[in-house]
């Protein structure tokens, strides 16, 4: 007796996508664009967060880390200054439009 056995084919693995030249060259052409964006961007906020954990006088400076957030959070005029700021906001932009 024979047994007629017929090959099971598994679903074919998806090819891995080479990058083409269609591909990379839009890339290409926006890469000068993000670079310049990330330096005019990101840069100025990285040294103006790294600023605030310093205190500045005219000839030096000196790392203070979180001293300024907490005088900061713990003063009384903080509430009064965040309400002014909203009000000005929305007068300003209810004067634009």
């Amino acid at each position: 007796m024979t047994y007629a056995v017929s090959q099971i084919r598994s679903a074919a693995r998806p090819r891995k996508q080479r990058l083409t030249r269609a591909a990379i060259e839009p890339w290409l052409y926006l890469s000068p664009a993000i670079v310049l964006l990330v330096l005019v961007l990101l840069v100025p906020l990285i040294i103006g967060i790294s600023y605030s954990f310093r205190k500045f006088s005219a000839f030096k400076s000196q790392y203070v880390g979180l001293a300024q957030y907490q005088a900061m959070f713990s003063d009384h005029v903080l509430g009064q200054a965040l309400i002014n700021t909203l009000w000005w906001t929305v007068a300003s932009l209810s004067f634009q439009f």
